[in-house]
């Protein structure tokens, strides 16, 4: 079977999101009145929209500032315009592949080709990684302690789709720590499966899979020793994560106080989005698109009833996800374009 080009799976990836988006969204709202959710759409507050479509953005550009905020740590000068470039292509192909799997190689790739040494470009990105997914996990846990019976009673409502979020968050965070911390004890397990491919007669080249893997592990334990050798760099850098963050989550809070839910259930949809982002953020679905629409139904009723839910996760969605997968993907065809115009003129 003839393998698919990156153009070609590119191209699948945005079919096959489109085709989810279509599917989700006419499950969704299928058996609703879509003229009357539109037009409270159109009158919801447009300063408090304006204020949603910032925090996104904001998410972008601190996405943008923590690139240069660690690789500033590794003697290598990233400028905020180069990184906020890195960001928005990290965006796009989180977006529209599994898992958010492809945004950080498409990310890796714009970097080396600009020069920076892979190996570092590798670690930073790990890292940058990794502090993001501990600021979700910092924010929920803080939730989760300061508001047990609420949070509860909300895990209730999606008790499945939570339970394997966690799961799968749990499981990534005990693996990382793992690759960073315990060498040695992932040395023997990647010896163990080296074994186990070699007797598998449908895994070809064993060899080369477990090369790899070492190599993966190796940029793990590389940030380990970088962590404990820069203790401010990581904790700066995890600040910014933090604030991206944070913009994100204030987005939903922003498109509630348009819609005029009062000020005093802002603390329970911050809540909200953390249960949302925990319980959809490993799932193996571009941008989460499905889980996150259903999910924040679910959840949001109960914070503004049946009439303004659906308009709330429209508005919720249209400006976190759609609207920069948009810009994203306007900014990645204009770079792609830009960089052929050059090669061009060379």
């Amino acid at each position: 079977m003839k393998k698919l080009s990156s153009r070609q799976r590119l191209i699948l990836e945005i079919f096959g999101l489109a085709v989810l988006m279509g599917l989700t969204f006419w499950l969704l709202l299928r058996k609703q009145d879509l003229g009357r959710i539109l037009t409270i759409a159109r009158n919801a507050n447009p300063w408090w929209l304006l204020a949603a479509v910032a925090a996104a953005f904001g998410h972008v550009f601190c996405n943008g500032l923590a690139i240069p905020a660690l690789f500033s740590s590794l003697g290598r000068r990233v400028t905020v315009l180069q990184s906020l470039r890195y960001s928005l292509i990290e965006f796009f192909f989180s977006s529209v592949t599994p898992a958010n799997s492809g945004g950080q190689p498409a990310q890796a790739l714009a970097l080396v080709r600009d020069g920076h040494s892979a190996s570092e470009t590798a670690m930073g990105l790990v890292m940058l990684g990794m502090l993001y997914k501990l600021s979700l996990v910092v924010l929920f846990l803080l939730a989760l302690v300061l508001d047990f019976r609420f949070m509860l009673s909300q895990i209730r409502l999606i008790p499945v789709i939570f339970t394997l979020g966690c799961v799968l968050t749990a499981g990534i965070v005990v693996l990382t720590n793992l690759l960073l911390f315990r060498p040695a004890l992932v040395n023997g397990l990647l010896d163990l499966l080296l074994r186990l491919m070699r007797r598998l007669p449908f895994i070809k080249n064993p060899e080369g899979k477990y090369e790899t893997l070492r190599g993966h592990a190796e940029e793990y334990h590389e940030c380990a020793l970088f962590m404990k050798t820069h203790l401010w760099a990581v904790a700066r850098t995890f600040l910014v994560s933090l604030a991206q963050r944070v913009c994100i989550l204030l987005v939903a809070c922003f498109v509630f106080l348009a819609l005029g839910a009062p000020a005093r259930v802002i603390r329970r949809v911050w809540e909200l989005q953390l249960l949302i982002a925990v319980s959809v953020d490993m799932l193996p679905l571009p941008g989460g698109v499905g889980a996150a629409e259903a999910v924040s139904l679910q959840l949001y009723e109960g914070a503004l009833g049946p009439v303004l839910m659906y308009p709330a996760m429209l508005l919720w969605r249209g400006v976190s996800y759609y609207l920069i997968l948009a810009v994203s993907g306007a900014a990645v065809l204009a770079f792609r374009l830009a960089a052929r115009r050059k090669r061009q003129t060379q």
